[in-house]
């Protein structure tokens, strides 16, 4: 069954500091959330089952970039999917709503 609407968010997935022997700590420090973690996004269907997690990456990504560094709003463009997300993906593409 194909979806017309799938919602595109992120999230810090809070952890300890990883990278910290390497002194590279900064990375996965996120200021919007002052704290260490990962930035995972995620798609779910409207009703709210999860359909795709990708791979976190350092939390001092925005969620838009990480977006980006996936290719999800390429491949969401590409099938042909309208996207609801949050403003953090201000811009991304003519098929992202903003809610």
């Amino acid at each position: 069954m194909r979806k017309t609407f799938v919602a595109l968010d992120g999230m810090l997935l809070r952890s300890d500091r990883g990278g910290m022997a390497t002194g590279r700590d900064h990375l996965y420090y996120s200021g919007k959330h002052t704290r260490h973690g990962v930035n995972a996004q995620f798609i779910a269907d409207l009703a709210g089952r999860l359909i795709w997690v990708f791979p976190a990456l350092p939390g001092a990504r925005y969620d838009r970039g990480t977006a980006r560094d996936h290719s999800l709003i390429v491949v969401l463009d590409t099938a042909e999917f309208r996207v609801v997300a949050d403003s953090a993906y201000r811009g991304a593409s003519v098929n992202v709503e903003l809610q």
